[in-house]
């Protein structure tokens, strides 16, 4: 979960429910209904980036930024792959899930608004940016190896 205690804990719950029959459990402020009361930027946005994970990953990576839980050895194998920092890494990992077929879910994950977001100090421009190229970049990436399974080609 992140250290801003944005997320309120109430998704591990939730996310430990079905945990023996998932093995990556993603936290959806979409299906909580948390959009609601958010400015329409915020909204555009969000809505934007879930549609563009979904069109280029899977209409099982519903929303790809938020908490997430997933088991430890799975989480051994491939740690030593990641290379993203800051928000992409929210994509990659998604990515991996994918590319390894884990069993995703996602569950009601609600956030709690404790601060002001207009005086926020992330760059919102630089934000939508770098997730947007993580979003192409990983979502290409996940379709030509998906290409090369299905032409039996070697990595």
């Amino acid at each position: 979960m992140p250290g801003d205690a944005e997320y309120d804990a109430s998704f591990i719950d939730n996310a430990l429910e079905v945990m023996d029959e998932h093995s990556f459990i993603v936290g959806s402020r979409k299906i909580a209904g948390e959009y609601a009361g958010k400015t329409f930027l915020r909204k555009f946005l969000s809505h934007g980036l879930n549609f563009l994970t979904t069109l280029l990953f899977s209409s099982k990576a519903i929303e790809s930024s938020g908490v997430k839980l997933f088991r430890r050895n799975w989480a051994l194998r491939r740690v030593h792959n990641l290379v993203e920092t800051g928000f992409p890494w929210q994509i990659e990992i998604m990515y991996y899930a994918l590319l390894d077929g884990l069993n995703i879910k996602h569950v009601k994950s609600k956030t709690l608004q404790r601060r002001d977001i207009s005086k926020s100090s992330v760059d919102i421009i630089n934000t939508i940016y770098v997730l947007f190229n993580a979003t192409l970049k990983y979502g290409f990436k996940l379709r030509k190896a998906r290409l090369k399974r299905m032409l039996n080609m070697p990595n």
